[in-house]
């Protein structure tokens, strides 16, 4: 959006979103000024959602818990179908461990990412409404909130609320892979009927999507992607489409034309 500022007879000023003033002419002095260099501190402070959403193309996903010294549980296997996410948990070391199954309902638009329900042992659990991880707008140091009732087999049996807030977007490694411009996500809540208080840290990036989250002393990390036939398997380095606004001015410099 640019727009001129008319000041009696002493200038003419053009500014603009985000950048702030680009040109004036100074009619006292005969004057035009016009910007010549923007620095920028490189900070990503908003972003679209749709950027970071799972790529379709991924089909599996192995997660190790690398806190566990390859003990217990510590493998995690997720298969994504449409609407679908299934989690299936093992030892890391082929041992016989007795795990779990998860299978959980999903919601994927072009810019959110919802919960709806999840599957495992003889609970059937249906939220209402589901919860978003990721939605269209997002901006550093904002939360969003969702308040879901919850219901198994049909019948209501609690609530739970969920927190998120983006912390910040920045570049994290996880193993050898280096992953661009991710979002570090800090998500809590309750669950008033399984699990309690909850508190996990997310970082998803561009097409990739989740490539690790910690949670009381456990530090899970990506080891191994999938992908549908013919789709880019490199994986890592992943750069946003698009960016709502990249902010983070802090001076300008500005020279006189002749």
């Amino acid at each position: 959006v640019n727009m001129m500022v008319n000041s009696a007879e002493y200038a003419n000023l053009w500014l603009c979103e985000d950048v702030g003033l680009v040109q004036y002419v100074d009619h006292s002095q005969s004057e035009t000024w016009e910007l010549q260099e923007l620095v920028d501190d490189g900070s990503i402070t908003v972003v679209d959602g749709s950027d970071y959403i799972q790529d379709s193309s991924v089909r599996n996903k192995t997660f190790v818990n690398k806190s566990a010294g390859g003990a217990g549980c510590d493998k995690e296997t997720r298969t994504f179908s449409t609407n679908n996410q299934r989690r299936v948990y093992s030892n890391s070391n082929g041992e016989n461990v007795d795990c779990f199954t998860f299978n959980f309902g999903i919601d994927t638009t072009e810019t959110s990412y919802t919960f709806l329900g999840q599957e495992v042992g003889s609970f059937d659990i249906e939220y209402n409404p589901g919860f978003s991880v990721i939605v269209a707008n997002m901006e550093v140091g904002e939360s969003w909130e969702q308040r879901s009732y919850i219901y198994d087999d049909g019948d209501y049996v609690g609530y739970r609320d969920d927190s998120f807030t983006l912390q910040e977007v920045s570049n994290v490694n996880v193993g050898e892979e280096s992953y661009l411009n991710c979002l570090s996500i800090l998500w809590a809540g309750v669950d008033s009927y399984l699990i309690g208080e909850f508190e996990y840290n997310l970082w998803i990036c561009p097409d990739d999507g989740l490539v690790k989250y910690t949670t009381e002393g456990q530090n899970w990390e990506l080891q191994a992607i999938s992908y549908s036939s013919n789709a880019n398997t490199s994986g890592g380095g992943s750069f946003p489409l698009t960016l709502i606004s990249i902010l983070g001015v802090f001076c300008f410099t500005v020279r006189r034309k002749a």
